[in-house]
Formats: structure tokens, C-alpha cells, sequence
């Protein structure tokens, strides 16, 4: 008997899953709240050529182009900045979004998946201990396995029963407010010196900005923090940024959009009986990464292919563990240290960013080990322990910032121990063990008077 299963939202890593199982002769159903005209952000973004060969799938000749080293900035003139060179491949993509989940939904209907739009998922269907299906303003629709791809905010994830193991909130921390936009290039305005340019901290900002300028029409801008953004303070930034980047014109090529962006540890458990994870829902985002793009391609395929090596279609826990572990063991170390890293932040202000680029805090050797590595998470894992802490406690005068930044190095190394001890197995017990080891790892490394929020009203 063919069996049945459900992709929940059309997210990029739930839309690869699905073109993998259909190719694999399962029966795979999309369902999707939104418009098919209204997905993907109108926006363009960067992804290494690897998630895509990982994931198998054709690059077609219009998204690769040449690699742009990224520049920091610091807002004292009299600062060099630093860039950021790459070592190893000299191209990358430039994908945009809507034509990228189009291309997507090309291949896998093409493969069989089916695609219904306009589906708004309310709640996950239990059975006993089992997740048999989704909830719909139409009626209940029920499959032998639901993959949720609803996003951060998922009505599926946010409504499984505390035996499940799953997590319902987020930090204050755990997310980014951001703003992007794009702006026609002002005829014969000189050409930056730095095409990828990062502002690290305006004025009333925890965060950063980007002026992005590799395109001979539109400048890229996005405005990103941790507080929430207002109107006021977008357009008082903007004019700063445009200040000190003359080619930035006034008129509008992509309209501004806010965005909510996920930005903590990946999801702890990322399955149960009939349930699997993946995308944003597993928070799976990297904001400098595409927004996760490629990771999420890498991660629908571990799924489809841990779904499609279950020949009994159980589903259950138990056997889509495998999909747990080869995440866990292939992403988990890096992005688990890229999210101790992010949890630094809130100690770190104008006078310590602009501390570090005058006393060699970050320079440009870092900056050129970081190019050359997979990421931050594997720049800081792959530090000299005791080098990193004599350097950062011999220059920085800042106690709690000093505390917090040898903080991060040591829970660094803790996390591949973690990663290691995650069970071969799924056990409830010993899986609930492990979820609290990890889940402790990130509250500690946290600002004391952080308190959690709801992701979604339950």
C-alpha cells in the first residue's frame, strides 16, 4: 500500500522533501495557506554551490555569479575596514527568492508532488501518541507521516503534546527584526570601493545594516536588530546610510518589507511519531546564509532520505531518529555555536564595537580564517582556546563583555560533546535527557533578566 504524507507549508526544506519522496514513489501532498503568486520574498540573496549539490538539484546558469568579500565597518573615519576573502571557491549564487521557490515547485511536480494552495493549517490531528494528520479550515486531512514546513510561528510544532518533546518558545533574543528594501543606483554616482558593506551598530540599534551593491541597477538594504524596528528609526538610518553611499538613490525597485527572522539553536528534537521538522519550524535560519537557504536544502534531503529508507513506513520516532542524528552530527556543533555567539550580543555596545576595531579585538586574519571556514561556528570551534582568551582579556576593559566573550569559547567546545552524546537511538527517556542537556547550554549563555515569549498563542 502507497503511503500518504503531508508536507505542511511550503517551505524551501518541506518543498525538497517532497520532490525527493515523490521521486521515491511516495504519495506527497502540499499543503499551503498562502497564494502560489505569493510565495518567496521579493528579495535576492546568496548561497554556497554546496547545499545544491548536496541536495542533488540542477543550478541553473542564471544564479551563479562571482563571490563578493563582505567589509566591515566601523563608525569611527578614522578605521580602516575589514573584508573578508575567500579561499576556496570563487562563486556563489544570487538567487531570488520567488523565482528560486518556483523553480522549486517546477521540479517537484514534475517528480508527482501534489500542490494545494490557499490551505490554511490550524492544528496538528493526534491519534494516541501518534500525529495522523493536519487540521484545515476545510476539514481534517490525514497522511502517515506530517512533515512540518509552517515556519517559525508553526501552528503544527507550537500545538504537539508535552510527550512529544517539543518547544513552544523562543527568546527575546531568539529572533531579528528586519527591514530590506532597494533602491535604483544613482546614474553616474562613483562605484563603491566595498560592493557588500556592513555597518556594525547605528545609533539605537542592537544589530547591523548591509548596503549590498553587486547588482548595475538596485542597491540592496537591509536594516536588521534585536528591538523592534520603527518607521522613524528605518528612515533616519536610511538617511545615514545613503550619506555615506552616494550611489543609493531615492527611487524605490523592490518595495520595504519587514521581516521576522528566527535566530537561535536548532530545534531540539526534531521528531516524533508521524512528525517531522524542517526549515524555519526546526529553526533552521542563518541570517548571513541566505536565510538558511541551503540549509534547508541539505536538511529536506537527510529527511526524504531517512523517510524513504523506512521500507515498513512506520514513521514513527524511532525510525526517523536517523534523520535527527545525521542533522545533528553533519550541522549541529557550527550552528549551535553561531547561536552561543548571537547570545553575546547583548553585552556588546558602541563604544566596545568601536573598542575592538582600534585594539585588534576582530582583524583581518579572523576575517580571512572565517572566509576560509564553513562559518562563525566553525571559526570559533576551531580557535586556540587559550590564545582567544589571552587576547580578548588582555584588551578589553569591558568585565561583563570580557566574561561573556570567554563564556562563549568554553561552551563552544562543550557543544561537541553534546553533539556526541546524542543518543544513537530514540529512547523518550534518554532523548528527554539529552533535549535538557542541550536546551541548558543556551540558557545559561544568556542575559540574566532574559524571560522567553510566546511563539504562538497556545
Amino acid at each position: 500500500m502507497q503511503r500518504r504524507v503531508i508536507v505542511a507549508g511550503a517551505g524551501l526544506g518541506g518543498v525538497v522533501a517532497a520532490m525527493k519522496l515523490a521521486q521515491g514513489g511516495v504519495d506527497v501532498t502540499v499543503l499551503e495557506k498562502r497564494r502560489e503568486s505569493e510565495l518567496g520574498p521579493d528579495q535576492v540573496d546568496s548561497m554556497d554551490l554546496a547545499p545544491m549539490n548536496y541536495a542533488g538539484i540542477e543550478i541553473p546558469e542564471r544564479y551563479i555569479k562571482t563571490k563578493i568579500p563582505l567589509s566591515f565597518f566601523s563608525r569611527l573615519p578614522d578605521v580602516q575596514p575589514l573584508s573578508m576573502s575567500f579561499r576556496e571557491e570563487s562563486f556563489n549564487l544570487r538567487i531570488d527568492r520567488k523565482d528560486f521557490i518556483n523553480y522549486l515547485i517546477s521540479l517537484a511536480r514534475k517528480a508527482g508532488v501534489n500542490f494545494e494552495f490557499g490551505r490554511d493549517i490550524t492544528a496538528p490531528l493526534i491519534l494516541g501518541d501518534r500525529v495522523v494528520g493536519v487540521e484545515t479550515q476545510f476539514g481534517r486531512v490525514y497522511a502517515d507521516l506530517v512533515i512540518d514546513a509552517c515556519g517559525m510561528n508553526s501552528p503544527v510544532r507550537a500545538q504537539l503534546p508535552d510527550f512529544m518533546l517539543s518547544e513552544r518558545t523562543v527568546s527575546k533574543y531568539d529572533y531579528l527584526h528586519a527591514y530590506r528594501i532597494y533602491f535604483k543606483r544613482v546614474p553616474g554616482a562613483p562605484e563603491p570601493e566595498r560592493p557588500y558593506a556592513i555597518y556594525l551598530w547605528y545609533p539605537g540599534s542592537k544589530g547591523f545594516n548591509w548596503v549590498l551593491s553587486d547588482d548595475p541597477e538596485e542597491v540592496d538594504v537591509l536594516l536588521v536588530s534585536f528591538a523592534e524596528l520603527e518607521p522613524e528609526f528605518v528612515d533616519e538610518t536610511l538617511s545615514q546610510l545613503r550619506a555615506v553611499n552616494p550611489h543609493i538613490g531615492e527611487e524605490v525597485t523592490r518595495p520595504g518589507a519587514y521581516h521576522t527572522i528566527p535566530l537561535r539553536q536548532p530545534l531540539s528534537v526534531l521528531v516524533a511519531d508521524g512528525y517531522a521538522a524542517v526549515g524555519d519550524s526546526a529553526f533552521m535560519t542563518l541570517p548571513f546564509k541566505g536565510s538558511g537557504m541551503g540549509l534547508c536544502l541539505m536538511a529536506g534531503t537527510m529527511l526524504a532520505e531517512t523517510v524513504l529508507g523506512d521500507k515498513d513506513g512506520f514513521y514513527t520516532a524511532e525510525t526517523l531518529w536517523e534523520y535527527q542524528r545525521r542533522f545533528f552530527t553533519e550541522q549541529g556543533s557550527a550552528r549551535m555555536t553561531e547561536t552561543l555567539g548571537k547570545n553575546i550580543l547583548p553585552y556588546i555596545s558602541l563604544e566596545d564595537i568601536d573598542y575592538g576595531f582600534k585594539n585588534g579585538v576582530l582583524t583581518q586574519k579572523d576575517l580571512d580564517a572565517l572566509g576560509a571556514s564553513a562559518g562563525v561556528g566553525s571559526m570559533i570551534s576551531n580557535v586556540d582556546l587559550s590564545s582567544f582568551i589571552g587576547k580578548i582579556t588582555g584588551i578589553i576593559t569591558n568585565a561583563t563583555l570580557r566574561k561573556a566573550l570567554t563564556g562563549l569559547v568554553r561552551r563552544a567546545s562543550k557543544a561537541d560533546r553534546i553533539v556526541s552524546a546524542l543518543p544513537e537511538k530514540y529512547d523518550r527517556e534518554e532523548v528527554a535527557k539529552w533535549q535538557k542537556r542541550y536546551l541548558e547550554l543556551f540558557e545559561e549563555s544568556r542575559n540574566s533578566d532574559d524571560t522567553s515569549v510566546t511563539v504562538f498563542g497556545s
